[in-house]
C-alpha cells in the first residue's frame, strides 16, 4: 500500500502578516522572505588534574539570540503597505524609540510568529523601468509556532497598482544629474537589545521552552546613506573623482513626477569615483550628516 505523501512548505506560497496596534496587515512579498532564531552556546572546560583526557568542553544553552527576518515588497500607489514605512521611519509616540510589532509567516501547514519585532534596515531599490522595491530586515524577541492568526485582516484596496520607475530625478545642491542609471538608499536603525539574563533566571532554564529570550530594545543611532550611478558622457564629467560636504540631496523616483518615493535630505556628504566597465559610469557614495527634522517621515515620503 502506498503511504501518504507528506505536505511540503514552499517559500513562494508563504503569506506574511504584520500585527501592530491590534490590526493585522497582509503584505505582498512573493518568495523574498527569510527568518530564523538561534540559541547562545556557553561552554566551559572539564579537564582536571585527575582527568587530563577530558578535552571536550561542556556546552549549556540558557539564552536565545534575537530572531531575525528580512523580506522585500514592491510599492503600490494604494496605501495598503504604508504600515511598513511607518514602522521603518516613525518613533513610538512620546519617545525616541521605534515601534514594535509581531510578524506572522503562514505556510501550507504551519504558522510562525516572531514577537516584539523592530525594523533595523530599510533598503530602497531604485532602477529605471523596474518596480520600486523596499527590502526590510530586522530582529524580534522570540520565534515560535502558533495555532492561528490573531484578529481579522485589515481590508485592502480592490486594486494593486505597482509603481515602475519611469521617472527618476536626482539633484545635488539644486543641480540636476542627467543620465542617472540607478539609485540605492538605505536607512539603518541601529538598535540594541537590553540584557535581561539573571542568575536566578538561568537556574530556571531546563529546556528550550524555558530559555531566556530578549524582551526589549533601544534605538542607539540612525544612518541614511546610499549610492548613485550615473553614465559619464561628453558633458558629464565635472564631478569625477571629487567630494563635497554638507550639500542638499533631492531624489524622486516613481511612475511620474508626482507619485513614488521622495527623498529630501538637507545635508549630505559624498565622494565620487569612476567605474570603468562596459560603459563608463561614476558613482556618488553619500551619507546624510545632519537634518532639520527629527521626524524622518518628513524627509522620506511615499505617494
Amino acid at each position: 500500500m502506498w503511504s501518504k505523501m507528506p505536505t511540503y512548505n514552499f517559500k513562494r506560497e508563504a503569506e506574511l502578516y504584520i500585527v501592530h496596534g491590534g490590526v493585522q496587515y497582509r503584505l505582498d512579498v512573493g518568495p523574498d522572505i527569510s527568518f530564523s532564531q538561534t540559541f547562545k552556546n556557553t561552554s566551559y572546560p572539564q579537564k582536571t588534574l585527575h582527568q587530563q583526557f577530558a578535552f571536550n568542553e561542556v556546552s549549556t544553552f540558557k539564552q536565545a539570540n534575537p530572531a531575525n527576518f528580512d523580506f522585500t515588497i514592491s510599492t503600490l500607489s494604494e496605501n495598503d503597505l504604508d504600515i511598513v514605512m511607518d514602522l521603518l521611519l516613525k518613533y513610538k509616540t512620546g519617545t525616541y524609540n521605534l515601534n514594535s510589532f509581531d510578524l506572522y509567516i503562514k505556510t501550507n501547514t504551519h504558522i510562525y510568529k516572531i514577537e516584539n519585532c523592530v525594523i533595523q534596515t530599510g533598503a530602497f531599490l531604485i532602477e529605471r523601468l523596474r518596480e520600486l522595491r523596499l527590502t526590510v530586515s530586522g530582529e524580534g524577541s522570540k520565534l515560535s509556532r502558533v495555532p492561528s492568526l490573531p484578529h481579522s485582516t485589515q481590508a485592502r484596496s480592490s486594486t494593486r497598482t505597482y509603481q515602475q520607475v519611469s521617472y527618476l530625478s536626482v539633484q545635488f545642491g539644486g543641480t540636476a544629474l542627467p543620465h542617472v542609471r540607478s539609485v540605492a538608499i538605505e536607512l539603518d536603525n541601529s538598535t540594541s537589545w537590553i540584557n535581561n539574563g539573571t542568575l536566578h533566571g538561568g537556574l530556571a532554564v531546563t529546556n528550550a521552552a524555558t530559555s531566556i529570550y530578549p524582551t526589549d530594545f533601544v534605538l542607539e543611532n540612525r544612518t541614511i546613506s546610499g549610492s548613485i550611478s550615473q553614465y559619464i558622457t561628453d558633458g558629464e564629467y565635472a564631478n569625477v573623482q571629487t567630494w563635497e560636504q554638507g550639500t542638499r540631496l533631492q531624489i524622486h523616483a516613481g511612475p511620474d513626477a508626482s507619485t513614488g518615493f521622495d527623498f529630501d535630505l538637507t545635508s549630505v556628504s559624498y565622494t565620487n569615483r569612476i567605474n570603468a566597465s562596459g560603459v563608463f559610469t561614476q558613482n556618488y557614495d553619500w551619507r546624510m550628516v545632519s537634518n532639520t527634522s527629527s521626524d524622518l517621515s518628513t524627509l522620506i515620503t511615499h505617494t
